[in-house]
C-alpha cells in the first residue's frame, strides 16, 4: 500500500476514535454473568423478601420491651433506650462503613454501595428469623420463632457483616441474583455456626472474630 494511502487510513481510524464520547458507550440491559434475562434478579428478590414476610408475619412477635408491655422500670439492665446507640453506630458501619470500602473501585463504586445497602436489608431480617431457628433447635430442642428486640437486632447485623466480608471478595465476579442467593444461603450457615459455638462449645467469642470474620472471609 503507497505511504499516502496509509497515512490517509490512520488519519480516519484517528478521527473515528476521536469522535466517539465515553458517554456514547452503549448500555446493555441487565444480565447476569451468565447471559440470562435480567428478570432473575427482582424474581429472587420478590422470591426472597416474600418468604421472610411469611414467616415474620406467622411466628413473629415482639419482646415485651419492645413491645411495651413489660413493667416500669423494666427487669432487664439493658433497655432499648441503651441500647439503641450502641446498635445504630453498627447498623452505620454495615450501610455506609463496608459500601464506601469498596467505593474506589472504578467500575463497582454505585453497586458497592447500592448491593451493601440491599443485602444489609434483606440480610438483617432474614438472620434474626434463622438466629431464633438455630438456638432454638440447638439449645432448647425445638423450633421457636423470631423475637424482635434489640438485642436481635444486634445479631442480624452480625450476620450480614459476615456475608459482606464476603461480598467484598466476590464484588465484580458475581451477579446481582447470585449475591441475593450467597445472602441467603449464608446467613443460614452462619446462623447454625454462631449457635454451635455458643450453645455447644460454650465459646465466648468476643468481637466475633471466629463466627463472623474468620466464617466470612472465602
Amino acid at each position: 500500500m503507497p505511504p499516502i494511502a496509509v497515512a490517509c487510513s490512520s488519519k480516519n481510524h484517528l478521527q473515528t476514535a476521536t469522535s466517539i464520547s465515553p458517554l456514547q458507550v452503549p448500555v446493555r440491559k441487565m444480565e447476569d454473568v451468565h447471559g440470562r434475562s435480567g428478570l432473575a434478579f427482582p424474581m429472587t428478590l420478590v422470591v426472597m423478601q416474600g418468604l421472610i414476610l411469611v414467616i415474620w408475619t406467622m411466628y413473629g412477635s415482639y419482646a415485651p420491651d419492645a413491645e411495651g408491655t413489660a413493667p416500669s422500670p423494666s427487669s432487664s439492665s439493658y433497655t432499648a433506650t441503651t441500647l439503641y446507640q450502641s446498635w445504630l453506630g453498627v447498623h452505620i458501619m454495615m450501610l455506609f462503613g463496608f459500601g464506601n470500602l469498596m467505593t474506589f473501585m472504578h467500575r463497582h463504586g454505585y453497586s458497592a454501595s447500592g448491593y451493601t445497602f440491599l443485602v444489609t436489608c434483606l440480610g438483617l431480617q432474614w438472620c434474626v428469623i434463622m438466629y431464633a431457628f438455630w438456638h432454638g433447635l440447638i439449645g432448647e430442642g425445638k423450633l421457636r420463632g423470631p423475637t424482635l428486640d434489640m438485642t436481635m437486632l444486634f445479631q442480624g447485623d452480625f450476620g450480614v457483616a459476615a456475608v459482606l466480608i464476603s461480598f467484598g471478595a466476590l464484588i465484580g465476579k458475581i451477579s446481582p441474583t447470585q449475591l441475593m442467593v450467597l445472602c441467603f444461603l449464608e446467613i443460614i450457615v452462619y446462623a447454625a455456626s454462631e449457635a454451635f459455638v455458643s450453645e455447644v462449645l460454650r465459646a465466648e467469642d468476643v468481637g466475633g472474630s471466629m463466627v463472623i470474620h474468620t466464617f466470612g472471609s472465602p
